[in-house]
C-alpha cells in the first residue's frame, strides 16, 4: 500500500517563508484495489506462482520514518503512526516494517533494516538495507550495493527526470514509446541510450498496461534490476515497474527487490507496493491517469480587468483568498497550503515572451529557480522551486500584445505526486481575450 506523501515543511505565501511541523500520517483502511481478492492482486501473485502461496492477509506493521537529503537540504524524518495496515501472509507481520520519507512512497521491507532517501527535481529514491550494508548505499547518491536492499524509485517526466522515464518506460511500456522517442530526439543525451525492448535476460509479466512485474536473474550484467543502485550479484532482483499521469506528462516507479534469505518476504514487499489510490483525507482525489477525477469541481474564473480567465478545481482550491484593491487578480488556497493565483499586468508591444521571461527569472525574483521550460511564440511554462515549495506557471500573451495573463500554481514539495498530475490540465483552461 503506498500512502501517499506528506510535506516535509510548508511555507507562507508571499515573500516571508516559515517552516510549519509535520503532520504525522494517520493510518488507513486497506483500500479496495489491495483486498486480497482484487483483480490486481491476483494477477500479481499468480505472476509469482508457488513464492506466493500462502493466504494474504489484512496485518499491522510498523512505521518507520526515513531521512532525506536533496535539492533542499536535509529533512528529518516523518513522524509515522505506530502501527499501518497492510497485506502479507499470515504470520509474516512480526517480520516486516513500512519505511517511508517525506519526499517518497512508502515501501514494505523487512524489519530492523535502515533507510534513507534521495530527493530532487528530478524524483526521489527510498532505499531500505540490513544495517550492515546501509553505509556503503547510503554513502551517497551513487553508492551501490551487491547485497540486499528494497529500493524504490520515482522519476517524473516533466522534469530533467523524464530522461529517467524514456530510458526505462521505453523497454517496459509500449504505450510510452511516443513519449520515449521524443525525449531521444531532443538530442540532449546520447541516442544510443534509448531501446524499445526489454533487456534480453529479464523476464516480464504484464499485470496490465501501466503495471510490469520482473525478474532481472543473478549475474546479469545489464537488467531493469541492476539499473539503479544494485550492482550484479549472485542473487536475482525482482521488482515492478509502475506507469502513472498522462502519457505525454508520466511518472515512472520502480521498486527494486533482493532479499537473499528473507526471500519469502517478497510477496507481501510487492503486493503492497502496487497502485492503491489516495488514503482517506490526504487531499485531492485523483483518476487512473493522475489527473483530478470527473467530480471535482471545476469553476471558471475571470479577470474582467485584464480578459484574463481560467478553470479551478474549487474543491480542491476551496478558499477565496482577499482580492488585490486594483482587480489585477484572483488567489485560492487549499487545505495543504497549495496555492493558485491567476492575475494579469497590460504590457508594452516591445515586451516579446523571451523579454517577459528574462525579466521573470532574474535573481531574487519568484521564477528565479527554474528545472522545466517549455515556450511557444506566444506562451511560456516555468517550472521550478521557491523555498520549499514548487511552483508551476503558465504566461500567455493576448492576440494584439497588450495583456500578459499568468496562472501560478505553488505547493509544497512534498506534494508534488498530487500536484504535478493536474498542473497541465489547470494551465491549459488560461485564456486571455
Amino acid at each position: 500500500m503506498r500512502i501517499p506523501r506528506r510535506p516535509a515543511l510548508a511555507a507562507l505565501f508571499g515573500l516571508c517563508w516559515a517552516a510549519l511541523q509535520v503532520v504525522p500520517l494517520q493510518a488507513a483502511e486497506l483500500p479496495p484495489a489491495l483486498r486480497p481478492d482484487s483483480e490486481l492482486v491476483r494477477r500479481l501473485t499468480a505472476s509469482l506462482g508457488a513464492a506466493s502461496a500462502a493466504e494474504l492477509v489484512e496485518a499491522s506493521v510498523p512505521g518507520v520514518g526515513c531521512p532525506a537529503d536533496g535539492q533542499l537540504g536535509p529533512i528529518p524524518p516523518p513522524k509515522l503512526p505506530a502501527a499501518i495496515k497492510i497485506l502479507a501472509p499470515a504470520g509474516q507481520e512480526g517480520r516486516l516494517a513500512y519505511y517511508k520519507s517525506d519526499q517518497s512512497d512508502g515501501v514494505v521491507a523487512p524489519k530492523g533494516w535502515k533507510c534513507f532517501a534521495w530527493y530532487g527535481s528530478d524524483g526521489d529514491i527510498l532505499a531500505v538495507a540490513p544495517r550492515e550494508a546501509s553505509q556503503q548505499l547510503f554513502g551517497g547518491i551513487e553508492g551501490k550495493t551487491s547485497g540486499p536492499a528494497v529500493i524504490l524509485t520515482e522519476s517524473e517526466g516533466t522534469t530533467s527526470g523524464r530522461f529517467e522515464v524514456a530510458r526505462i518506460g521505453g523497454r517496459v511500456f509500449p504505450i510510452l514509446r511516443k513519449f520515449a522517442e521524443g525525449v531521444r530526439d531532443e538530442g540532449i543525451t546520447d541516442a544510443k541510450d534509448y531501446a524499445f525492448e526489454p533487456w534480453r535476460t529479464d523476464s516480464l509479466d504484464r499485470l496490465s498496461d501501466r503495471i510490469v512485474a520482473f525478474l532481472t536473474p543473478a549475474r546479469a550484467a545489464a537488467g531493469l534490476g541492476n539499473s539503479e543502485k544494485f550492482a550484479p550479484s549472485d542473487s536475482p532482483v525482482r521488482g515492478l515497474a509502475i506507469l502513472d499521469g498522462k502519457l505525454d506528462e508520466p511518472r515512472l516507479e520502480v521498486l527494486r527487490v533482493r532479499l537473499g534469505q528473507d526471500a519469502d518476504l517478497y510477496p507481501a514487499i510487492a503486493v503492497n507496493a502496487l497502485p492503491s489510490g489516495q488514503a482517506p483525507g490526504d487531499g485531492p482525489t485523483q483518476d487512473a491517469h493522475g489527473a483530478a477525477s470527473a467530480d471535482t469541481n471545476w469553476e471558471p474564473v475571470d479577470i474582467a480587468r485584464f480578459g484574463c480567465s481560467a478553470n479551478v478545481p474549487r474543491s480542491i482550491f476551496s478558499q477565496p483568498q482577499l482580492l488585490p484593491a486594483n482587480g489585477d487578480g484572483l488567489a485560492f488556497r487549499a487545505t495543504d497550503g497549495a496555492m493558485l493565483r491567476i492575475f494579469g499586468r497590460n504590457i508594452t508591444s516591445a515586451e516579446t515572451i523571451e523579454a517577459i521571461e528574462a525579466s521573470l527569472r532574474q535573481a531574487g525574483r519568484d521564477y528565479a529557480s527554474v528545472v522545466y521550460r517549455a515556450a511557444g511564440p506566444s506562451w511560456l511554462v516555468l517550472s521550478g522551486f521557491r523555498g520549499s515549495k514548487v511552483y508551476y506557471a503558465r504566461i500567455v500573451l493576448s492576440g494584439d500584445g497588450s495583456v500578459v495573463c499568468t496562472l501560478d500554481i505553488e505547493y509544497p514539495a512534498g506534494r508534488r505526486k498530487v500536484y504535478d498530475a493536474m498542473n497541465g490540465a489547470i494551465a491549459k483552461t488560461l485564456r486571455v481575450r
